[in-house]
């Protein structure tokens, strides 16, 4: 597929008679049907660039990955905290964390219930 795709990608103009008899099928089956074979031609010919042009996307996007991976420690503290997901150790789970621990906290000062303070 890749080498047929090259070849056809960096030529002007493929000939109808170029089409491969399964890509003629699978024309022939589409809603509307494609039946002229000079059409079929130019829908296979620009197949094969955009197929081109995503192969030759792939180092691009890999080199700008590693670029933007490398300098990931040098962004700024706000933006981490935006973008990168943060683990937090939020510890055994405990029966007193309820649906109760909002209307709590306008009581106790805090989103936990004073019952519920412990390490941690």
């Amino acid at each position: 597929m890749a080498a047929l795709s090259l070849k056809r990608a960096f030529r002007l103009r493929i000939d109808p008679n170029e089409i491969l008899e399964d890509e003629r099928l699978t024309m022939a089956a589409a809603r509307p049907p494609i039946t002229d074979e000079t059409q079929q031609a130019f829908l296979a010919w620009r197949r094969s660039v955009l197929f081109m042009a995503a192969l030759l996307m792939i180092p691009v996007w890999i080199l700008h990955s590693y670029e933007n991976l490398k300098d990931l420690e040098k962004l700024p503290q706000g933006w981490k905290t935006l973008t990168i997901p943060q683990r937090r150790h939020r510890g055994p789970a405990s029966p007193c964390v309820s649906v109760d621990a909002g209307r709590a906290a306008g009581r106790h000062g805090s989103a936990r219930p004073a019952r519920c303070r412990g390490p941690g």
